[in-house]
Formats: structure tokens, C-alpha cells, sequence
């Protein structure tokens, strides 16, 4: 079996330390954005909601991105206009889902631009440890995992 798959595997089942959270967090920032290929800023993670409803229909859709800074605000911007113009017109639920993706978007913002990993990179990197420490020493499939993550666009917590 391949050393870095051992290895992941081997993260994975045992509880990873603070040192090796933190060298994780810190590789994952360090790549290119997945979305521009920017490398002059660290990545974050964001997580938007959106709205949409017509009379009876609803759909709220929460999405994890990890981006660089300019790209998760454009995406979490992109959330709020669609929420904003599509999430009222369901009744009940548009009437009362619109308003808290619009507060969630709003805090989102607010925290865009802090040098500190946001709370949700922090449990993507936890989440995931064993795939990273199996493919860290390859930036290409650093670079696959991160616009997969981006790609799938859905998050349930």
C-alpha cells in the first residue's frame, strides 16, 4: 500500500494533536485559491446561505467554499443578492428562512477578512486530516481535493 495512504489512514484513526491540526490549517491556507489560483493571500472557508422560493416551493441551500479572501466574498455576496431578490415570495417558510440566511450572510462577511482560520476550516481540516496527510507532499492533489470541496457546493451541519 502506497506510504501516504498509510499514513492518512493512520491520522485518521488516531486523535490528532494541535501541532498536527495547526500544520494541516497551515498547508491547506498556503495553497492556491481554487477558484482565481491567487497565492498572494491564505486561504479561508466560508459558509453561505441561499433562498429560493415561489409560493409554496422553498429551497434553502447552505455552501462550504474555500477560496481566497476576494473569491468567498463574491461568493457569499452572490448568496445574499439571490436571497435577497428570491427568498421571500414562499409562504411561511421564505418569510422566515430569507431573513436568517441574510443574517448568517451578513456574519459571514464580517469575518471574511480576519487573518485567523474561521471555525469551519478548522472542522474541514479536522474532518478530513487523513486525506490531507495522505496527499500533503502533493500540491497538485492538494489542489484537486480543495476545488472538489468548491464543486460540491452543499454542507449539512
Amino acid at each position: 500500500m502506497d506510504e501516504g495512504i498509510t499514513r492518512g489512514i493512520d491520522v485518521q484513526l488516531n486523535n490528532i494533536d494541535d501541532t498536527q491540526l495547526h500544520s494541516y490549517i497551515s498547508l491547506i491556507r498556503s495553497q492556491s485559491c481554487p477558484t482565481c489560483g491567487d497565492t498572494s493571500q491564505q486561504l479561508n472557508a466560508a459558509l453561505s446561505g441561499t433562498v429560493i422560493s415561489i409560493i409554496i416551493f422553498i429551497h434553502y441551500k447552505k455552501a462550504f467554499s474555500i477560496g481566497c479572501p476576494a473569491c468567498l466574498k463574491k461568493t457569499n455576496q452572490a448568496a445574499t443578492l439571490k436571497t435577497a431578490l428570491l427568498g421571500w415570495w414562499g409562504l411561511p417558510w421564505g418569510l422566515i428562512r430569507t431573513p436568517e440566511a441574510l443574517i448568517k450572510n451578513i456574519r459571514t462577511s464580517k469575518r471574511l477578512n480576519t487573518n485567523e482560520a474561521s471555525d469551519i476550516l478548522v472542522d474541514f481540516v479536522r474532518n478530513n486530516a487523513g486525506i490531507i496527510e495522505s496527499i500533503k507532499n502533493n500540491d497538485q492533489s492538494l489542489q484537486v481535493m480543495l476545488t472538489n470541496v468548491n464543486n460540491k457546493q452543499h454542507y449539512n451541519k
